[in-house]
């Protein structure tokens, strides 16, 4: 067999592998089980498929591609990813390694264009594919709804009766609703009896798993998932386009958007803690990370796959590819697009698409002379060598996850020394990952406050904890550092400066100019303005403590934990009719008879002269609280912080308004 040959018959087993493994595939040996190995299956498959496309034109001295119908589009939203990603996402490891949502949209593009390249025979063995990940897909789901896995040595988390091979009961809908499809228009066609039986039972198990996963779904189910309204997502998207209209935050920024420009009306919703890395729509999605350029690119497959679809309708000449795809288009206006969805929307725009060859090169193939194949060359050489440089980083954030699963694992069994080594290996493997820094602050913090919390401590006991701290500030700084514009970060190291208040002398003032920030960048965010106020209600500031918790009461008037330490810094202030006025508002808020209930009436009671002072008052198994920092362990002298220690520069200034806008 010619060497030609022989590599066309490896690119069709690596493309038939992406696109059984990337629905089917669930290793818990990383931290996320889910999303890394199908991104890796996605983009190590595409950098090979590259690879082996480059090398079979050197050999053959030329070059054959289909030009397909949604070569354009789908070109303007991978470009539009791609261009967020390096010009606006500020930590560039997350657009193109993890979660790697650039990454993640250019393979799949590259995997539509991989897939256009099929023929006959190739295409039928792709859809028998698909069919085979759609059975695979239904069964694991109906074992799991059945309990059949809780009973089987399987990961915990395989156990529970939502569990899917594609995360969640939406993603596997819409994947089976849009396998279905192309299900149904094979049986419809299909001449053979024996095939068609065959089909017939895929198609059974198929159904099965798809009225499984819409059940699971349905808005009462308690396994129904959390997605964002769309009012929320509308409103994210649109306040985006206000401060970067062309391409967004940056591919795989959603949740700084979310955080920043969200409605406050979010707040009165029972998922109003939750904080989102995808829009409800994956339009949207685009929208919000690559600006006007991405929505373009994938409203523009939409218009062409529709404009087909009503042309072919009237020609009573709809394929089931062409019906699928359609299907999945309109899905994902409504869903947002996870990794094997996205991979299902390029197979089925490949399969659906009208395409014609094109030639680049010499007509005399492998025995053409280096002079007549130096254009293929030109070409061919820098995407190898480009592919081969992102797959040796791609294998150094492999190894890196793997590094952090163990780490993690570490700390679930209390094995503090083991995290420590490993994340220092995790971080020292791959150090633009915010994820890994931020777990090693507290780590490092976790073992501080369990050295400062002995008695009698020795010099090398109190230097241990110097080391510790100082590192422990490091790399929280570490993580605003990769990423400035995530209040996540800042909420990190914020919560590192609070936790070593009774430690460091200072520590105060940097943890509050930490919190600003998370604010200006969360401004929604109730809890955190509680946690601003809590630290000025512990140094006995108590104006600005009630300046703070006034803005949080503003942000989610029905939180009665806002209310309460609005009502403590008014009575601490003198201000006791206005406490009194809180402490009512509280009572409205919380359950009667329940032990918050039983605290807020005694307080008011005790203000209202008719009882004893409310230090006496016992708290037990109650939720609210004023969150001041805490005050032991400590350490006597305190340690010393430098201006190397305070918080970076921040990129956003607080805003000085009075209320949170609507």
């Amino acid at each position: 067999m010619k060497a030609g040959n022989i590599i066309v018959q490896i690119e069709k087993a690596v493309l038939l592998g992406i696109v059984f493994l990337v629905p089917v595939i669930v290793l818990p040996v990383f931290p996320n089980a889910f999303i890394l190995p199908k991104f890796l299956i996605l983009a190590g498959g595409a950098l090979l498929l590259l690879i082996l496309k480059s090398v079979k034109s050197m050999v053959t001295g030329s070059m054959q591609m289909k030009i397909g119908t949604y070569d354009f589009p789908l070109l303007v939203l991978a470009g539009a990813y791609l261009a967020s990603a390096v010009l606006v996402t500020p930590n560039k490891a997350e657009a193109f390694f993890f979660p790697g949502v650039a990454t993640t949209v250019v393979a799949a593009v590259l995997l539509y264009f991989f897939v256009n390249q099929l023929e006959g025979r190739g295409r039928e063995l792709l859809k028998n594919t698909l069919f085979t990940a759609a059975v695979v897909v239904s069964i694991v789901s109906l074992l799991a709804i059945g309990g059949v896995l809780s009973s089987l040595s399987v990961p915990l988390f395989a156990t529970l009766r939502t569990f899917s091979l594609l995360g969640g009961p939406i993603e596997t809908g819409v994947f089976l609703s849009t396998i279905l499809a192309l299900l149904l228009g094979k049986l419809y066609g299909e001449p053979d009896v024996t095939k068609k039986s065959l089909y017939g039972i895929v198609g059974v198990i198929v159904t099965f798993g798809l009225v499984a996963s819409v059940f699971q779904s349905l808005p009462d189910r308690p396994s129904s998932p959390q997605l964002p309204p769309f009012d929320a997502s509308w409103t994210t998207a649109i306040n985006t386009l206000e401060s970067s209209p062309f391409l967004g935050v940056g591919a795989g920024n959603y949740l700084t958007a979310f955080n920043q420009l969200r409605p406050i009306s979010f707040n009165n919703l029972d998922i109003w803690t939750l904080r989102f890395t995808t829009s409800r729509s994956f339009f949207l999605t685009a929208m919000t990370e690559a600006g006007l350029v991405g929505l373009s690119g994938a409203v523009l497959v939409g218009v062409v796959a529709f404009k087909r679809l009503r042309k072919a309708s009237q020609e009573r000449k709809v394929s089931p590819e062409l019906a699928g795809a359609s299907l999945l288009v309109a899905l994902l206006a409504v869903f947002p697009g996870t990794i094997p969805l996205l991979v299902l929307l390029a197979v089925f725009l490949a399969l659906s698409s009208d395409t014609h060859t094109v030639s680049v090169g010499t007509t005399a193939g492998v025995s053409a002379g280096w002079a007549e194949k130096l254009p293929i060359f030109v070409v061919t050489v820098p995407a190898i060598v480009g592919a081969l440089a992102i797959a040796f980083f791609g294998v150094q954030y492999t190894r890196a996850e793997l590094l952090f699963k163990r780490a993690l694992d570490a700390i679930v069994a209390n094995q503090g020394q083991d995290a420590y080594i490993t994340l220092q290996s995790a971080i020292n493997t791959s150090p633009r990952v915010d994820r890994y820094h931020s777990s090693y602050a507290q780590v490092n913090l976790a073992l501080a406050n369990a050295i400062a919390s002995q008695e009698n401590l020795t010099d090398e006991e109190r230097d241990t904890i110097s080391i510790l701290v100082q590192q422990a500030i490091r790399e929280a700084r570490n993580t605003v550092a990769l990423n400035p514009t995530r209040a996540a970060n800042w909420e990190l190291l914020a919560s590192t400066y609070r936790a070593i208040i009774p430690l460091a002398e200072g520590a105060d003032q940097f943890a509050i100019q930490s919190y600003s920030q998370a604010v200006a960048l969360d401004p929604l965010n109730t809890n955190l303005r509680i946690a601003l106020g809590g630290i000025f209600y512990g140094a006995g500031q108590y104006r600005d403590a009630i300046d703070i918790f006034q803005l949080a009461v503003r942000t989610k008037p029905d939180h009665a934990n806002a209310h309460y330490n609005l009502a403590l810094a008014y009575r601490e202030d003198g201000q006791t009719e206005r406490a009194i006025s809180e402490l009512g508002i509280v009572l409205s808020l919380v359950e009667p008879g329940s032990n918050d209930h039983t605290l807020v009436s005694s307080i008011l009671d005790e203000l209202r002269g008719q009882q004893q002072a409310s230090e006496n008052t016992p708290n037990e198994g109650t939720e609210l609280g004023v969150d001041v920092p805490p005050t032991d362990p400590s350490l006597d002298p305190p340690l010393g912080l430098s201006e190397e220690d305070a918080p970076p520069e921040t990129p956003v200034e607080e805003s000085e308004e009075e209320e949170p806008a609507e």
